[in-house]
């Protein structure tokens, strides 16, 4: 788990996986189960993790199981 959030921050920070991230954050903002904290930064209540960096990692799922 700590390889893929750290994958993730890496991915978010350059840019990288952008189609991947496109798709599931589509799916993600429409899930009730996303918070945003303050402006820009959204977290899934189910697991905790901040969806900018989780959704870029292809080994990632989504708990709720809609990706």
């Amino acid at each position: 788990m700590i390889k893929n959030i750290l994958k993730g921050w890496y991915y978010k920070i350059f840019k990288k996986h952008n189609d991947l991230y496109q798709q599931r954050i589509a799916i993600c903002k429409k899930c009730d189960k996303r918070e945003e904290i303050v402006k820009g930064f959204t977290i899934c209540s189910l697991c905790g993790c901040e969806l900018s960096a989780k959704c870029r990692v292809e080994d990632e799922h989504c708990l709720n199981d809609k990706w």
